[in-house]
């Protein structure tokens, strides 16, 4: 004989699923910034070693070409460095240079962040007199360039 009670099935109530799905989200809303500044961080970090491979790069053209840098374009650059990419662009990236007979500049700027606002853009300077610097803008938020506005 059957008895004609109701047998209790196991199983999640609607507070318990709120409440999961309320942890869920604030842990999501901590790791997804996170995780978007350290991409970000990785994109800066990447265009820095894109302007010293670019530096490099030119000093090895004007030793090439007694001591003149003019005339040194990303094409011919990348000739003497595979890593740059001829078209100065690479993923998030665009670099750009100006050579004059004794000094250069070349230019990194981020331009695929996760975030709005202004671009980070890493810059190395050589002077004709031989000194070197390194600028950079600092993004909003900061990404990569320190406030002082040097790396």
């Amino acid at each position: 004989m059957r008895s004609g009670g109701l047998k209790a099935e196991g199983g999640f109530t609607l507070i318990e699923l709120l409440v999961v799905i309320l942890i869920v989200g604030i842990l999501a809303g901590i790791a997804i910034p996170t995780f978007i500044g350290q991409r970000n961080k990785a994109y800066s970090a990447q265009a820095e070693e894109l302007a010293r491979s670019i530096a490099l790069a030119m000093e090895a053209y004007a030793t090439q070409n007694n001591g003149v840098y003019e005339g040194a374009t990303l094409p011919s650059l990348s000739q003497l460095e595979p890593t740059i990419p001829p078209t100065g662009r690479r993923e998030g990236l665009a670099a750009t240079v100006l050579a004059q007979p004794a000094g250069y500049q070349v230019a990194v700027e981020l331009t695929n962040l996760s975030f709005g606002g202004r671009h980070p853009r890493f810059e190395i300077r050589r002077e004709p007199t031989g000194a070197t610097a390194y600028l950079c803008t600092p993004a909003a938020p900061p990404v990569g360039c320190p406030p002082t506005g040097s790396w």
